[in-house]
């Protein structure tokens, strides 16, 4: 493979995967959210046919979505010298930039498909998801301080397992969402 078709291959798989990559989390998000607080309707909503078709709708948007970047992308070869004594060398130069504005709003689209509304989506599930581990059924008992034992141990339970590991994955999720560098040149 020549450099002029890795220039405009590796953007485009670059991008396909990492809006895959962001929709992917956003999907598993989703499931968690009916397995948590619709369990009920999780059985019949998250069959494996639906599975797959998201799946595939995922990659198939991303696929379709990122197709502009061919044309984005720029390839470049020039020639340099570093004095009038030092042989000349060919530089392949391949950039991917938003000069004009209907890249400047390309970028803007999927900036805001695949970054901003992702988030947003994670932090109302995992939000709902929390308030759903946190809601504690009171239910009518005769024996009271049974009952407050129970809901005791039931909040250390849920507070060792969803601090400990929930925290730390939702901050791992939004602290790699932005710590990934968007647009690279090849």
């Amino acid at each position: 493979m020549n450099s002029h078709s890795r220039c405009y291959l590796f953007p485009y798989v670059e991008q396909v995967v990492f809006q895959a990559s962001i929709l992917t989390i956003a999907a598993i998000s989703v499931e968690r959210y009916f397995a948590i607080c619709r369990p009920l309707q999780a059985m019949y909503v998250l069959t494996r046919r639906r599975t797959c078709i998201v799946i595939a709708l995922i990659w198939l948007l991303g696929l379709l979505l990122c197709s502009p970047v061919f044309t984005i992308t720029v390839f470049k070869v020039e020639e340099y010298r570093m004095n009038d004594c030092s042989p000349t060398y060919l530089v392949h130069d391949c950039r991917s930039v938003a000069s004009t504005t209907p890249t400047v709003a390309y970028f803007t689209t999927i900036t805001l498909l695949f970054l901003v509304f992702p988030l947003a989506l994670l932090c109302g599930l995992y939000v709902s998801i929390c308030r759903k581990l946190y809601d504690v059924p009171m239910t009518e008992s005769r024996d009271c301080r049974s009952q407050r034992v129970k809901m005791k141990s039931r909040r250390q339970v849920r507070h060792l397992s969803l601090y400990s590991c929930g925290r730390t994955v939702l901050i791992s999720v939004v602290a790699l969402f932005f710590s990934v560098p968007r647009w690279c040149t090849c």
